[in-house]
């Protein structure tokens, strides 16, 4: 080999394989950043789920949801049976007082 085959060798490398190397290198390292950011989305994907609740324990708390409503419920009921009486007591109040006031009818 001569010196001007291995000064075309060289020329060609600098032209052809020596951008496409850098390429390649550059287009490695852009997919290595975007696997390193998608592995830290998964990890917090992970620790999201991992704190969140299971479908079991959603389902307990449906139910003590619908057994509070009907608790409720209930004493809301209740409390329109205390309206009664607290209505009543009321109208006894209100004689009492005006007999009080007319001096015991005297």
């Amino acid at each position: 080999m001569d010196a001007e085959t291995i000064n075309l060798i060289l020329r060609c490398l600098q032209v052809l394989v020596i951008p496409v190397a850098i390429w390649v290198w550059r287009r490695f390292a852009s997919l290595d950043a975007e696997i390193t950011g998608l592995r830290e989305r998964l990890s917090t994907a992970e620790a999201r789920l991992k704190d969140a609740p299971s479908t079991k324990s959603l389902h307990e708390l449906s139910l003590s949801v619908e057994r509070m409503s009907g608790n409720l419920k209930a004493l809301g009921e209740r409390m329109g049976g205390m309206d009664r009486v607290v209505e009543r007591m009321d109208r006894i109040l209100s004689r009492q007082e005006e007999f009080l006031l007319n001096n015991g009818g005297k």
